[in-house]
């Protein structure tokens, strides 16, 4: 029988209770300062326009039916 596991593992974090400004605040490991061109300031930006305009986070397909 195939027992599946009632809950999924994953190493990464819950942010789900994390202000936005908070993480964008968050100093660089390596320099110490924050970056207003790091990975996480880009992501971060992407993330409050989609929930600006919902419209253009949502994909679309063609059905044939």
């Amino acid at each position: 029988m195939n027992e599946s596991p009632s809950e999924i593992v994953t190493d990464l974090v819950d942010l789900t209770e994390v202000d936005f400004e908070q993480l964008s605040s968050i100093p660089s490991h390596q320099t110490g300062e924050t970056s207003p061109d790091s990975a996480l300031a880009h992501a971060l930006q992407r993330i409050l326009r989609e929930a600006k305009n919902p419209a253009s986070a949502i994909a679309g397909f063609q059905s044939s039916i």
